[in-house]
């Protein structure tokens, strides 16, 4: 029978210091957090819960070593990853001008369980770095969430909104702090190692011509793509790293040769950042490669995002999540120092409220 879960015993804890109002926002995280996912797998999910629920035009993380030096980044506006963007930061935090610390004194700094970073003044603003950066993607309000458990230092989630989102509000940096033990979580769960993926994915779309040159391209296959070709950490560094759009003729001219007219070539690709698929298409008339290109969604995220919309309580949430991972009642009982009679008690208002009577048609109901 499986032990406590330390991290969901955690979650429980932490939840007695957040409002009642944001405490589903939190347990979604803390099961994000808890997966047992791969972190550079975990990221690119929790930025994009991020941005839905604290109204971002953008969210990145940026990982750091134990000396706090930058390691690896993601960010849902991948043309923010470029190594112009990188030198352009470390000019402006050499300069006089600077208005914060750099990125090794941000994440030490935050050896007190992390803290927070606002990036809003009118030097900033005005600086050269501004305006060839943040600017360029349409971002005017900027806090950093340093996550640091008091004797590593994680690295640090980049919050970003435009001038019309407004800036972060008191209350939403107070929430913010209060939920970095739950972010760091991410880092100290040991990798399960066997991601399963849901029916679930990331769809995008793009389109090469028959000269090999990039036409159009979706947003989210822009941020697949950076992915895809950027599968060993920190190459987002790379001075020679090309385009988004040339890393896309460039796939594309990799797999043309293989591509017959009136026929779907079909790929499968895995890397540290999770699975992913691509089909090929020649389009009859104009032979242009069409390019669908999905990124697959791991299914413990799935579920903890599906159980989000349900408005269940935080336990509820908990105990669901395990149950349609198929734990026993006896094993949710253990994993959360409960009885089985409450979990019962829980299993019941679950089925109650998603309308099924097993775990196996919660799983269905979550899992598409």
């Amino acid at each position: 029978m499986p032990r406590k879960n330390s991290n969901l015993l955690r979650l429980r804890q932490a939840l007695s210091s957040i409002e009642q109002e944001h405490q589903s926002l939190a347990t979604t995280i803390g099961l994000l957090a808890s997966s047992g996912l791969n972190h550079t797998q975990q990221m690119p999910e929790m930025c994009q819960f991020l941005k839905e629920v604290f109204n971002l035009s953008s969210c990145g993380f940026f990982w750091a070593d134990q000396a706090g030096n930058m390691q690896d980044a993601w960010c849902l506006t991948p043309e923010f990853l470029s190594f112009k963007t990188i030198m352009s930061c470390l000019e402006y935090q050499a300069s006089d001008t600077r208005a914060w610390p750099t990125f090794q004194e941000n994440v030490l700094v935050g050896a007190v369980a992390g803290y927070l970073l606002p990036f809003q003044n009118e030097r900033f603003y005005t600086s050269t770095h501004y305006q060839a950066t943040y600017q360029s993607v349409n971002v005017r309000h900027i806090l950093d969430v340093v996550l640091h458990d008091g004797a590593r230092p994680f690295g640090a989630l980049l919050l970003m909104r435009s001038a019309e989102q407004g800036p972060f509000t008191p209350d939403e940096r107070s929430l913010l702090a209060k939920l970095i033990p739950l972010f760091n979580t991410a880092f100290s769960t040991p990798d399960r190692g066997d991601t399963h993926y849901s029916e679930k994915d990331m769809t995008g779309f793009a389109l090469v011509g028959r000269d090999g040159k990039y036409k159009s391209m979706s947003a989210d296959a822009r941020r697949i793509i950076w992915i895809l070709t950027h599968a060993q950490p920190g190459s987002f560094a790379d001075p020679n790293d090309p385009s988004i759009e040339h890393h896309l003729e460039q796939i594309v001219a990799r797999h043309a040769e293989r591509l017959g007219l009136g026929e779907t070539l079909s790929i499968d690709i895995d890397n540290r950042w999770g699975r992913f698929h691509l089909e090929f298409e020649q389009e009859p008339n104009t032979r242009d490669t069409i390019v669908k290109i999905c990124r697959k969604l791991p299914l413990l995220s799935q579920l903890a995002f599906c159980l989000a919309k349900l408005n269940l309580p935080p336990m509820r949430q908990i105990v669901a999540w395990l149950l349609a991972q198929n734990h026993s009642r006896n094993e949710i009982a253990s994993l959360l120092d409960i009885s089985v009679e409450t979990v019962t008690s829980h299993i019941k208002l679950i089925y109650k409220a998603t309308g099924t009577s097993s775990s196996h048609g919660l799983l269905l109901i979550l899992a598409n």
